[in-house]
């Protein structure tokens, strides 16, 4: 359970995927609805896995589809991240291979700890135990997907989509599906990739 959350970085995110649904939907690989089931911190493997990721030698173009992130503490002192979550699939809207019952690695910077949650500027940890729509794409070097926190929709109790920030909310994408049940998201985003 998280009890508090903490800062880590600060991000200027890739917002020009969220003009549209069918921009966001165009723009990433994958899309699927999927249960997160585990998390594990990879803040010791991240210099072995990605060693280009422990420091930036320039700023990405602002229509680069990764964050552009700023540390906003010192060194982590064990804090995680980054944390690689398990998603199984529930339904996969978009992606080539992907179906049901699939388990696809996500990855995320930040994670919890001790209850803690360690979070980039506007981008909510992926927590255990909840089921969520993502927009992602497959880094196939790392192996894992990785998206934006706008292409992240958490489904509350009701069974409704919420995106995982609010702050995302003034994006066209993300108000084409905050309120809609898994169904009508689908439905939607399916017509929004159809060719016209």
């Amino acid at each position: 359970m998280i009890t508090r959350r903490v800062t880590i970085a600060s991000a200027v995110w890739p917002e020009l995927y969220g003009r549209s649904l069918k921009q966001m939907a165009s723009a990433y690989d994958v899309i699927v609805l999927g249960r997160v089931v585990s998390a594990e911190d990879i803040s010791d493997m991240l210099p072995t896995l990605a060693p280009e990721a422990t420091h930036v030698s320039e700023s990405p173009p602002p229509d680069h589809p990764k964050a552009q992130l700023t540390p906003v503490s010192g060194p982590s002192d064990g804090i995680p991240v980054m944390t690689r979550y398990s998603v199984e699939v529930a339904k996969a809207i978009k992606g080539v291979g992907l179906k049901a019952g699939d388990s696809i690695p996500v990855a995320q910077s930040g994670g919890v700890k001790d209850g803690v949650a360690y979070e980039v500027e506007r981008s909510p940890v992926i927590e255990v135990g909840k089921t969520y729509l993502f927009f992602l794409d497959r880094d196939d070097q790392l192996g894992w997907y990785e998206g934006a926190p706008f292409g992240r929709f958490l489904l509350d109790p009701a069974g409704r989509f919420n995106p995982a920030d609010s702050n995302w909310a003034y994006l066209p994408a993300v108000a084409a599906l905050t309120g809609l049940a898994p169904e009508k998201a689908a439905a939607d985003i399916a017509a929004a990739l159809a060719p016209r």
